[in-house]
């Protein structure tokens, strides 16, 4: 079979729906088999920063805003945390002047060097997690090398080695997409998705509630746009791969070129093929950044406070919603 044949069911690829993905995830997963160690260990990571983090948020928050600011006693885990002691942080109606004063120049510096922390755990997690993807992605190139190298001289004399090289680094870097896409980074946004709405549920259910109703409409957008998205990064992977094979082909025939004078020819296909790509990549990364712009405008907090004013503070001509309301502002952008 050559490199350039054309897939059987390309069609039915780029119109994927959840089951193909979910298929598609299957067959990606036994090339993790020699990577599940360290997989485990990142999971592991982020989610004890994760719940670090929460703990935190739980303890110097109501630290922060009712001790310093309100001068209410402060909960003994802050307490011990900060130095202070309990006869005078917490077994008290109110905190003195003084207190307040040196426990917020202590939560200041432990908050500074909490933050500075976290920051450095987290660009290490992200540092080892590309790491994790570069040894599955260079593991892959080695395989695939090594049996391109096995197959037949008449295979290698009837396909373009420049689409051959092209698949070579382009389908391994396909491979280590989707186990990020559709493996790591969806299990991330899940564990983190699950802690903050436990987190805003002890607070205010009906905000929890909006929470998880809200992803009801970013899968039925998902859903509709996907198959746009996949459609026009697919052509411009064979786009771009056509570019690859033309600039090889000149290359190996640099020679006739030269002698039948060919060369403003060659330069002129050339010039065609880049511009082509750069269309086609043009397009797909266009689609992708106006969906997620649509999507940051009307998931917006800003936005849906601008909406939700009272009439007094409206404009003329805006509809005179409650203040407390973000269901209407939400509802115009769907």
């Amino acid at each position: 079979m050559s490199w350039n044949a054309p897939e059987r069911g390309s069609e039915r690829d780029a119109d994927l729906d959840l089951v193909g993905l979910a298929r598609l995830v299957r067959r990606v997963v036994p090339y993790l088999s020699g990577l599940r160690r360290h997989l485990l260990v990142l999971a592991g990571s982020a989610s004890g920063l994760l719940l670090l983090g929460l703990a935190a948020f739980l303890v110097m928050v109501p630290a922060l805003w009712n001790g310093v600011l309100q001068g209410k006693p402060f909960s003994p885990v802050a307490a011990q945390l900060l130095g202070l002691g309990r006869e005078v942080a917490v077994e008290v109606q109110a905190l003195s002047p003084e207190l307040r004063r040196e426990a917020a120049a202590r939560l200041t510096w432990i908050l500074g060097g909490f933050a500075v922390g976290m920051a450095a755990a987290s660009m290490a997690l992200t540092y080892y997690g590309v790491w994790i993807l570069q040894r599955l992605n260079q593991s892959l190139r080695m395989q695939m090398v090594d049996r391109l190298q096995a197959l037949s001289l008449r295979f290698h004399d009837q396909s373009r080695v420049g689409d051959a090289i092209y698949r070579t680094y382009q389908d391994s870097a396909m491979v280590t997409q989707v186990v990020q896409a559709f493996v790591l980074v969806p299990a991330f946004l899940l564990l983190r998705f699950a802690v903050t709405a436990l987190v805003v549920a002890a607070f205010s259910p009906a905000l929890a509630l909006w929470l998880v109703l809200l992803w009801i409409p970013v899968l039925l957008a998902g859903r509709a746009l996907g198959p746009r998205l996949r459609a026009r990064f697919r052509a411009a992977r064979s786009l771009n791969s056509a570019l690859t094979s033309q600039i090889q082909e000149s290359l190996a025939g640099i020679r006739v070129i030269k002698a039948f004078g060919l060369e403003a020819s060659e330069q002129a296909r050339f010039e065609a093929a880049s511009r082509a790509a750069f269309a086609g990549a043009r397009s797909a990364r266009s689609w992708a950044s106006a969906c997620s712009g649509w999507w940051a405008r009307c998931s917006s907090p800003r936005r849906s406070s601008r909406r939700s004013r009272p009439a007094t503070e409206r404009p003329s001509g805006w509809p005179a919603w409650s203040s407390g309301s973000t269901w209407p502002a939400r509802g115009r952008c769907w």
